[in-house]
């Protein structure tokens, strides 16, 4: 996506109070030209939750997630994991 189509996404759901969700693995690996800034590093309105993942980029049997969250969602978000663990 576009620096310019990047920012216009967040001005939206920086408009809408909605959340973005990045899983940018790939950036790094270009044809041509510099890596593409990932959302979550353009973002200045913590709308943008950043998911990955370490079996995209090390090996496919090594099923260990993570996100990156916004302080006003940890809450939110810990409870649900605390919640599923049970």
């Amino acid at each position: 996506m576009s620096l310019e189509r990047s920012l216009a996404l967040l001005g939206a759901a920086r408009r809408s109070g909605a959340h973005v969700i990045e899983d940018d693995y790939d950036s790094e690996f270009r044809f041509s030209g510099g890596p593409v800034p990932a959302l979550r590093r353009l973002d200045r309105s913590a709308a943008v939750i950043l998911a990955g993942s370490f079996n995209k980029v090390l090996f496919r049997s090594f099923r260990l997630g993570y996100l990156v969250l916004p302080q006003s969602l940890m809450d939110r978000f810990l409870a649900f994991r605390y919640q599923a663990d049970a």
